[in-house]
Parts: structure tokens; C-alpha cells; sequence
């Protein structure tokens, strides 16, 4: 009986199979098949509570005000996501520290923070502008005079171009650095903070970097570029430079250089077990995505800056090592096989050498996070490759670029010296750093 029922149902769906593919060909309709197959998964998953990374397989989120006495230190969070984050650390009995570009800004947002939640932790506002390095050694000389050790480290700040902004403003498209303000304000100033706050990471302390679904779609070979110091005026630069480099593009880019930052920093902090989390919040409705030429086309399918809030504050608890954290299903298997970026690979050893081939993702890498409002959950899955050889070139030229010693090359990232600090110690308000306090 139980044969002949298992019979007819394969029969059944062999036939609605059938039917499908004459009303729908596989080969003129590929791409439709795809999504019908996600969204069965994304069902199946929500039936089997399929996040991946719930508690005791990789999240530890905390329980009531368990984050008592822990520091955060958020970029960005005047709004948005990273200020959704805040509320939440602060909410569960954390310090925490906002950073914005203006400090009225951060004022506002901490005191917001403060009467948001009843909770006794404190909330700081410091100024920040990551494309300005001097701002960035002042907001972390700043953080340490406040507090002697971060516990949690969110690297969620990042600038994008505004819809028709004059293409003739050079302080708009270049740091006083020489880089593209995109590059400098959303890596090369996150290195700097890491760097700068590294000696004071507590025992089993995380970093978050956020990144972007962009950087699947980024050319290694424009990473590492900079236009000198003074820089020029952007009238000098050769207009296809200005367009790949400073603005088609560079953001991809600069969230890729995050991807491979976060691959060499993870060994280097291993022994202090400190996670580094990659993550991307996916699309959400924020004021960044409102200024996207594109974003009205695919505004249907985001999310709040609330449910991405709470994502990125889960991240930071995410203790299962893996390359990328998704808010959605982004099954590793299909995109390992079918992402050429990860799978070819991009590139032959480095950027610049003869042997370079970068290959276009496939168009549908996309198409989960067009499906996130079916199940907004922390999944575990892949990156785009950075080799070892990308990894360390970044890393050579990024240090290079902010005007840090040559030690930490190989030298221990954690060790506070005043080399570190232009050949000075800070000024600590509650005592010397946090290597070994808790």
C-alpha cells in the first residue's frame, strides 16, 4: 500500500514537472526555476529553524543585562543600522561609544540612547571622520582615555557617492590622504581605528566589519590605489581614472578590501580568541540606499533599519568562524560551485601581475538577498576569495597609507607601544589598556 502511494506521488510530481517545463522551458526560464527552488528553501529552513546559527551552534547572544560592564564601539551609529546596534548593546547593560562626523550628531544620538534604554551602561558620543586619519587617531585616543578595554568592535560606518553631486568638488572625491574619499573612509580609516584600538580588544572580545554584497563584484586590481599627497585637483586626474577609481565601482572595492583585511586579522588576534565577522545586513531602507540610483528598483525587497540593527548586533556574538555572515540563505555549496569569483578564481597570485584574470560573477549571486524578507536570520556561508598574496599586499600598502609602524607586519598587533601613537602613549582616563583585564 505504502508503495503504490509513493508510486503515484512521484508519478504526480513527474507530471507537474512535465507540465512546467512545457509551459516554462528550462533553458528560456533558468533564472525563474532558481528562485522557486530558493524560495522552497527558505520555507524548508523556516519549518527546521534553519538560521545555522542559532544558540549553541555558533551564536551566543546575550541573555538579559549579560553585557554589564562590556565596552562597544560602533561607527556610524548616529542612524541607521548602527545606531539600531547601540540600542541594543546599551540595552542589554553596555557602554557604548557612537561615532559621527559631527560631535552635535553624536551628542544627540547617545543621550537619545541613554533615554531609550533604563539600562545602567553609559553612552559616549566621539566625533569621527575615517577619511581624515588625524580625526580617527583623535576618536581613539578618546575611546581609551574613556575606557580601558572594548569588548566589542563595530566597523559599520561607510560613505557613498550622493546622486548628482558636482564631479568637480575634489575635497568630495579625495582625502586629504590622496585617496578616494570611498577607500579611505570605509577601509582605510577602519584599518586605522582596528589597529590603533587592537591592544585594547579584551580576552574573547569580536570585531564586526560590515561589508556589502558589492564586494562579490569587485576588481582586485583597483584596491590599492592613491593619487599622492597633496592631492591633485580632481580636474588633473584623467577622467577614466576619476570614474573607476573614485567612483564606479569603488565601493565594491573598498568592501572587498574589508573581506581581506578580515582574513589576515584573524590570525594575527587568534591567540586572544577575538572573532572577526564579516557580515552584510543586506538591503535595507536606510538613507545610504536612498541615495543608489538603482535602489527604487529593488526598494520592494528591503528591510528595516531596525531587523538589520538587530542583525548586526547578533553578528558581534557570532563565535563560529566562518568567512561571511548573511542575514539570509546564501547556500555556500551552490555559490562555491556557481560564483566563478570564488570558484576560478579571480585572479592568479597578485593584482598587478601578468597572469591577472578577473571573471564577472554570475548575475544571480544577488537574487538571495532579494529574498531576505522571507527569513531574516543569521546564516554562516562563503566569501568572495582574497588569496594570501592579496592579503598581504593590502595589508603592506594599507599600513603604509595611515602611517603605522612597520612592526606590526610581523610583529604582535596587540602590543601598545608608543610607535603606535606617533611615538607617544595616550592619555589613559581609567587605566592602562585592556590586554589582560577583563
Amino acid at each position: 500500500m505504502h508503495s503504490c502511494t509513493a508510486i503515484l506521488g512521484v508519478a504526480t510530481l513527474a507530471g507537474i514537472l512535465l507540465l512546467l517545463h512545457e509551459l516554462y522551458p528550462l533553458e528560456d526560464h533558468a533564472t525563474w526555476y532558481y528562485d522557486q527552488i530558493h524560495i522552497v528553501g527558505l520555507y524548508t529552513l523556516a519549518f527546521l529553524d534553519g538560521s545555522r546559527l542559532r544558540k549553541g551552534r555558533g551564536l551566543e547572544l546575550p541573555e538579559g543585562q549579560s553585557l554589564q560592564g562590556k565596552v562597544a564601539v560602533i561607527t556610524g551609529s548616529t542612524k541607521g543600522i548602527g545606531f539600531r546596534a547601540a540600542r541594543r548593546f546599551h540595552s542589554h547593560g553596555a557602554h557604548v561609544v557612537l561615532s559621527g562626523r559631527k560631535r552635535m550628531d553624536t551628542n544627540s544620538a547617545a543621550a537619545y540612547v541613554r533615554s531609550y534604554s533604563e539600562a545602567a551602561g553609559q553612552a559616549l558620543g566621539i566625533p569621527l571622520d575615517l577619511a581624515d586619519f588625524k580625526s580617527v587617531r583623535a576618536f581613539a585616543e578618546e575611546v581609551v582615555a574613556s575606557f580601558p578595554v572594548v569588548n566589542h568592535l563595530v566597523m559599520n560606518a561607510a560613505f557613498t557617492t550622493e546622486i548628482g553631486h558636482s564631479s568637480t568638488d575634489t575635497k568630495y572625491w579625495m582625502s586629504a590622504s590622496g585617496h578616494s574619499r570611498i577607500m579611505a573612509a570605509n577601509h582605510l580609516g577602519h584599518f586605522l581605528l582596528t589597529m590603533l584600538l587592537a591592544p585594547y580588544l579584551a580576552q574573547d572580545g569580536s570585531i564586526v566589519m560590515v561589508a556589502s554584497m558589492g564586494a562579490w563584484w569587485a576588481d582586485p586590481k583597483n584596491l590599492m590605489v592613491d593619487f599622492g599627497v597633496p592631492p591633485p585637483n580632481i580636474s588633473q586626474v584623467p577622467f577614466e581614472k576619476r570614474r573607476v577609481y573614485m567612483s564606479k565601482g569603488v565601493y565594491d572595492v573598498s568592501k572587498y578590501a574589508g573581506v581581506c583585511f578580515a582574513n589576515i586579522l584573524r590570525k594575527k588576534v587568534s591567540f586572544r580568541n577575538v572573532k572577526i565577522n564579516v557580515m552584510t545586513p543586506g538591503l535595507v531602507s536606510t538613507e545610504i540606499n536612498q541615495n543608489n540610483a538603482d535602489y527604487k528598483e529593488i526598494a520592494g525587497f528591503s528591510v528595516s533599519p531596525e531587523e538589520a540593527g538587530r542583525a548586526l548586533f547578533e553578528t558581534a556574538f557570532v563565535r563560529r568562524t566562518t568567512e561571511f555572515v548573511y542575514p539570509y540563505w546564501f547556500p555556500p555549496h551552490v555559490m562555491q560551485s556557481e560564483a566563478s569569483v570564488k570558484y576560478a578564481p579571480r585572479f592568479k597570485g597578485s593584482p598587478t601581475c601578468k597572469h591577472y584574470k578577473y571573471e564577472e560573477p554570475k548575475d544571480y549571486l544577488w537574487r538571495p538577498e532579494k529574498f531576505q524578507t522571507y527569513r531574516y536570520r543569521l546564516h554562516a556561508s562563503v566569501a568572495p576569495e582574497c588569496n594570501t598574496t592579496t592579503q598581504q599586499a593590502l595589508w603592506y600598502w594599507s599600513r603604509n597609507a595611515v602611517g603605522l609602524p612597520e612592526r606590526l607586519d610581523d610583529g604582535d598587533v596587540l602590543d601598545d607601544l608608543p610607535d603606535l601613537w606617533g611615538g607617544r602613549s595616550p592619555k589613559f582616563g581609567k587605566g592602562r589598556g585592556g590586554r589582560f583585564s577583563e
